[in-house]
Parts: C-alpha cells; sequence; structure tokens
C-alpha cells in the first residue's frame, strides 16, 4: 500500500447517507481502499461523532442502499432482528443481504472490516462501544 488518507466525517457520512452531490467521489476513496492502493486512518472521537450524526441523518430510505451482513436466515436471532425491522417499516426482503454468518462475533468482525452494515443488539457491542 502506498498512501496514507485520513478520512473526515464529512466522508463516511457522504458514503452512509448516500449524499447524492458527493456519494461518488467519497465513496471513490473506499474503493481505493478496497483495492489496496490506499491506508485510511480516521481518529475515535470522528467514529463516536458519526456514530451520532448517523443514527440522526441516515434514513429508512438509506438502509436500501447499504451492503448487509447477516445471520443465517434460519437462526432465531435473525428471525427476532427481522421481526423488529418490519415492525419499523423496513422491508427486509429489499434490503441488501451480501454475507450470512454463523456468529454475532463474525458479524462484528466482518463490519469492522469494512465489509458491510449489519443490525445487532447493543449488548452484542458492549465493549467495542466503551472503546
Amino acid at each position: 500500500m502506498g498512501n496514507n488518507l485520513f478520512v473526515d466525517a464529512d466522508i463516511i457520512l457522504d458514503v452512509l447517507t448516500n449524499r447524492e452531490e458527493y456519494f461518488e467521489n467519497s465513496s471513490a476513496i473506499f474503493r481505493l481502499f478496497e483495492d489496496g492502493l490506499v491506508k485510511l486512518y480516521t481518529t475515535p472521537s470522528i467514529i463516536i461523532n458519526t456514530q451520532y450524526i448517523g443514527q440522526k441523518v441516515i434514513t429508512k430510505e438509506n438502509l436500501y442502499y447499504l451492503d448487509f451482513i447477516t445471520l443465517h436466515s434460519n437462526s432465531t436471532i435473525k428471525k427476532f432482528i427481522d421481526k423488529i425491522l418490519v415492525q419499523n417499516q423496513i422491508q427486509t426482503n429489499e434490503l441488501r443481504t451480501i454475507l450470512e454468518l454463523n456468529s454475532i462475533e463474525g458479524i462484528k468482525t466482518a463490519v469492522s472490516l469494512g465489509l458491510g452494515a449489519a443490525f445487532v443488539s447493543s449488548s452484542s457491542i458492549e465493549k467495542e462501544i466503551k472503546l
């Protein structure tokens, strides 16, 4: 890998919220990372701020543009999560599931590697939140 790039909250939010005007350029930065051409860096405060803003900004409609990592469809936890999503008027069959795994730990690892997004319980990520 050659160049190191610092990713600020705006770049992350452009991609997470699919901000039309900025999405293409911002997502290009992440494609460079995926292709192994750059290393990306950010700060813990940007992660926390992005999470906070993202909770306020990401709409249900934006969810349909994300790639999701889930538990296998026959998992009891997966069925419970889907039930909650449906209760919140989210069409689970329209979400893009790119990977199904056997464990929450596997999902957390895949998300931390930037492979996609996931719905997990807050108790399953308590340790990560404290970091």
